[in-house]
C-alpha cells in the first residue's frame, strides 16, 4: 500500500464452484472473511474442505502429489453418479489488489487427470484477461508486462527423458 510502502499480498477466497466434485454434481458458494460450514453428517462440509485443500496443494504441488499425501485414488474424487461427467473446480480469489479466477477442469474417472486449467484475471471493470490456458499438451503463457503469449507443448517422450535423467542424477 502507498503508505506503508507494503505491497498487498493477501489471498482472499471469494467464491468456490464445484461440478461432479465427490459428494456434490453441483454447488456454488460465495465466501466471506468469516464462513462457517455447518449441517449434517454427509451434506459435504468436508468435501468442500477438501477441493479447497486440492487447490492448495495444486499451487505448489500435482494432482499425484495431492492424492498420494491422501492416501486417495483419483476415484475418489469425481461424483459416484458422474462416470461419463468431467470434475471441476473453480474458485475465485482475490490476490493482493487483483482478482483472478482459476478454473481446473479433470478428466472422467477413466481419464484421470488434469485436463484444462485455465486463470484469468478480472479488472475492476468485469474485464477479462486469460493469463494461463492449457488444452491437452498445449500451454500458453501471457506475459503481464508485454501481453505477448509464450506457448509450452508437454511432449511425453521428452518428460520421460528428463525424469531418467533426473534420476540418474540422483542416483549417481
Amino acid at each position: 500500500d502507498l503508505v506503508s510502502g507494503r505491497k498487498d499480498t493477501s489471498i482472499v477466497l471469494q467464491s468456490l464452484s464445484l461440478a461432479s466434485f465427490k459428494g456434490f454434481p453441483t454447488a456454488d458458494l460465495r465466501l466471506h472473511p468469516f464462513t462457517m460450514l455447518i449441517g449434517p453428517n454427509g451434506v459435504g462440509k468436508s468435501s468442500v474442505l477438501q477441493a479447497i485443500a486440492l487447490l492448495a496443494a495444486l499451487v505448489q504441488g500435482t494432482l499425484a502429489e495431492f492424492l498420494r499425501d491422501q492416501d486417495w485414488d483419483y476415484e475418489d474424487l469425481p461424483h459416484l453418479r458422474a462416470k461419463n461427467l468431467r470434475l471441476g473446480i473453480t474458485a475465485t480469489v482475490q490476490l493482493g489488489r487483483s482478482l483472478v479466477r482459476w478454473e481446473i477442469h479433470c478428466g472422467t474417472r477413466n481419464h484421470p487427470g488434469i485436463a484444462s486449467p485455465r486463470v484469468t484475471r478480472i479488472s475492476n471493470r468485469g474485464e477479462e484477461t486469460p493469463l494461463l490456458q492449457r488444452d491437452g499438451r498445449k500451454m500458453q503463457r501471457r506475459e503481464e508486462t508485454t501481453g505477448n503469449w509464450e506457448g509450452i507443448e508437454q511432449n511425453v517422450r521428452e518428460t520421460l527423458a528428463r525424469v531418467k535423467t533426473v534420476k540418474a542424477k540422483l542416483r549417481g
